[in-house]
């Protein structure tokens, strides 16, 4: 399922709960509309409870789509 990319390491999975907690500053609403944008991470998997994504592919989106928002700052 990982490619052998984190092997021997735990996969970090995040559901839409977490992902809107990397986002403090903004509404779930607006989380749900950046979670729908095709440049967002497609999830792993869709559960009962919900989608699940691999939170190193959001913390790279997060990274690389809102640079101020990875480093502390303003919403980019």
């Amino acid at each position: 399922m990982d490619s052998g990319r984190n092997a021997g390491k735990p996969l970090r999975l995040v559901g839409f709960k977490e992902i809107c907690d990397m986002f403090p500053d903004i509404s779930r609403q607006r989380v749900q509309q950046l979670t729908a944008k095709p440049t967002f991470p497609a999830p792993l998997a869709e559960l009962i409870q919900g989608r699940v994504w691999h939170a190193p592919d959001i913390e790279t989106w997060i990274r690389d789509h809102r640079p101020a928002r990875a480093c502390g700052g303003p919403d980019a």
